[in-house]
């Protein structure tokens, strides 16, 4: 009897434990869905400190198609991009291989949600952006809020001519995880003139993943058909996908304030490479700056070792040549407005540098303002036919020089 009242009791305790096991368990893997379902949905927020180092991998595969269907073998290059924090407000200098080892730098202030801004050798703000190949950073669209599955956004991409470079368009979330997954395409159909040449990128589409730990892209693919007209007027189309995959990630001690010295030394002196008026006295000042400046990236070191060679044998124009050269007594304008107007005046006379064109604000007759390009020394019909081909909504003319 007693054996059987045993029995009973340790049989009613494990029936309570395992009751208690269980409802343990379903309350731990609540936590856990909970927890997991909150990270799935973190703010997706770019940073990069300075001193912070990113080094990508660009991968480019191109396709050719033929009319008849067939496909031509795929040809891929590959080329290093570097994102190298300097301070400021996400301010970062993005160094890429122009050509195989040799850098060309440009500074951009990427906002939280990825937007990047183009700046100039000054860090300040301008219009336009950078492509590198088809790849623009301004690509990698963030969500605007923790929860967001679907959003319009205006990007400015630094594939298309300046007038044509702010684009629309539309992001989605593919996956929600701890590292989300995003969606961005772009219109249909994108259609350019370069060199007077016409240009076509169809269906772009591009996915990337946001790395939580990074605070940054470290996975993307962009995919499209690209149609480039011919000298002959014939057509070749390609299939095109690039992937940009992160290989590397540093965090140097360095001095922040002697970091974004080199990176501002060497957008200056790039600047300068296309300015044969600077005094050999500059250039020396240039090429010193360059020679003493002091970083722990080594690429963005092998840059100033290289610019300060190149700007020191950059050509620059002497009094002599200044004294024989014919004067310059033409400039284009393209814009003409009260003073009140000063701000946008500005904003365009930077929209057309940043589409290679010599442009400045300067004072007009009656108060006015106008923005020009050049001088020249005598009437130039391609450029002025590249004017109007990059800007169509202006309206260019010849006018005399100021003096």
């Amino acid at each position: 009897m007693a054996g059987s009242q045993r029995f009973r009791r340790e049989h009613t305790d494990y029936k309570r434990i395992t009751t208690l096991t269980v409802i343990g368990a379903v309350v731990l893997a609540g936590i856990v869905g909970i927890t997991a379902f909150a990270l799935s949905f973190r703010p997706s927020r770019f940073r990069l400190d300075a001193g912070q180092v990113l080094v990508y991998k660009l991968k480019t595969t191109t396709t050719e198609l033929a009319t008849d269907g067939r496909e031509g073998r795929p040809a891929t290059d590959e080329r290093i991009i570097a994102l190298v924090g300097i301070g400021g407000e996400n301010q970062v200098a993005l160094l890429a291989e122009e050509t195989r080892g040799r850098d060309r730098i440009s500074l951009h202030g990427i906002e939280p949600d990825g937007m990047s801004v183009l700046l100039d050798a000054a860090a300040r703000p301008t219009s336009g952006s950078r492509a590198v190949g088809l790849f623009d950073l301004n690509l990698f669209a963030l969500p605007p809020s923790a929860t967001e599955q679907s959003w319009d956004v205006q990007i400015t991409y630094g594939l298309l001519p300046p007038a044509k470079q702010l684009v629309q368009a539309h992001v989605k979330r593919a996956k929600s995880s701890s590292n989300p997954e995003f969606q961005l395409r772009l219109p249909t159909s994108l259609e350019w003139l370069e060199d007077g040449t016409y240009r076509q990128l169809r269906d772009p589409v591009c996915t990337y993943r946001f790395r939580a730990a990074q605070h940054a892209v470290d996975q993307g693919t962009l995919r499209g058909i690209y149609t480039s007209e011919q000298a002959d007027g014939s057509t070749r189309r390609f299939r095109l996908v690039l992937e940009i995959d992160l290989i590397d990630s540093a965090t140097l001690d360095e001095n922040p304030q002697r970091l974004r010295a080199v990176a501002l030394a060497c957008a200056v002196a790039t600047s300068a490479l296309t300015d044969p008026a600077i005094g050999s006295d500059r250039r020396r000042s240039l090429a010193a700056d360059l020679r003493t400046a002091e970083t722990a990236v080594g690429r963005l070191r092998q840059l100033a070792d290289r610019l300060a060679v190149e700007v020191m044998r950059q050509p620059s124009a002497t009094l002599q040549t200044v004294a024989h050269a014919a004067p310059l007594r033409l400039q284009i304008q393209v814009a003409i407005g009260p003073e009140s107007g000063k701000v946008q005046a500005e904003q365009l006379a930077r929209t057309l540098v940043a589409g290679g064109f010599a442009a400045h604000v300067e004072p007009a007759n009656a108060g006015n303002l106008r923005v020009v390009v050049g001088p020249l020394i005598e009437k130039d019909p391609a450029m002025l036919e590249r004017l109007q081909r990059s800007f169509p909504y202006l309206k260019p003319l010849w006018i005399e020089a100021t003096p």
